[in-house]
């Protein structure tokens, strides 16, 4: 029984950060700001000869796309600026898009599956250490935090010291095929989210997942000093330590 806690703890100290990553990467695709973000930063209207109105509403299919609203693939036909009708991907960006929706609906069934995991982690909690669960909980929660930031500081180190390498590492262990590999003057998806909106997107997606693992680390600290405190016959108020 004593391993199985162990076991059972690690799992928690992993789930927790992981689960913030991939709800700060559901929020991203999510937003809708998201894909305005990588239409303006690309100067996609320019670069694709297709209007803004018309990249925003195939950046809507993309977005429904991905979260799994929609199943079709993504053969959607736009009218340049210069009136010709076309398919505004080829074959090989809608079948490397299907790729990434099937990454992405991977994502969403470990991000649900963490949830469960960890929900049912501090219900086991709360039965097993009925004097005082939080305690038990704030400190799983501070072990988990500290582990995420020591893991989240390696990884931007590998990130922003050499970012183009770490996405290409990345992209050739996400996918088993090379479809990924797009070419920047003919493929309007490269087109529509160029490198520097990918760079953008994961200084977002760290800065903001390191935001939510401090405050969880912090919260975590300030209820254990706290009950530290007063085991120890000191009893102390919350703002005596936010001050």
């Amino acid at each position: 029984m004593e391993a199985f806690n162990k076991i059972l703890l690690l799992v928690f100290i992993l789930a927790v950060p992981l689960f913030c990553l991939l709800s700060v990467t559901r929020f991203l695709v999510l937003n809708e700001s998201t894909y305005e973000h990588a239409l303006l930063q690309g100067q996609a209207e320019l670069v694709t000869g297709v209007s803004l109105e018309q990249l925003t509403a195939v950046n809507q299919e993309i977005r429904n796309y991905l979260l799994g609203f929609s199943d079709a693939p993504l053969r959607i036909s736009v009218v340049t600026n210069e009136g010709i009708s076309l398919s505004i991907f080829n074959d090989r960006e809608v079948n490397h898009m299907i790729d990434v929706r099937n990454l992405m609906q991977l994502f969403w069934k470990i991000h649900d599956g963490l949830f469960i995991f960890i929900l049912s982690s501090l219900a086991i909690s709360f039965i097993k250490f009925r004097d005082d669960p939080l305690l038990k909980i704030a400190a799983d929660v501070r072990a988990a935090s500290l582990t995420g930031i020591g893991l989240f500081a390696i990884l931007a180190g590998l990130i922003f010291t050499g970012f183009d390498s770490a996405f290409y590492k990345f992209h050739e262990l996400m996918f088993t095929n090379d479809l990924w590999i797009l070419n920047e003057s003919t493929d309007r998806l490269l087109q529509m989210y160029p490198r520097d909106f990918w760079y953008w997107a994961t200084v977002r997606l760290a800065g903001t997942t390191s935001v939510l693992i401090f405050l969880m680390l912090g919260l975590s600290h300030l209820y254990l000093k706290i009950r530290r405190a007063e085991s120890d016959g000191r009893p102390e108020s919350i703002a005596r330590w936010i001050n």
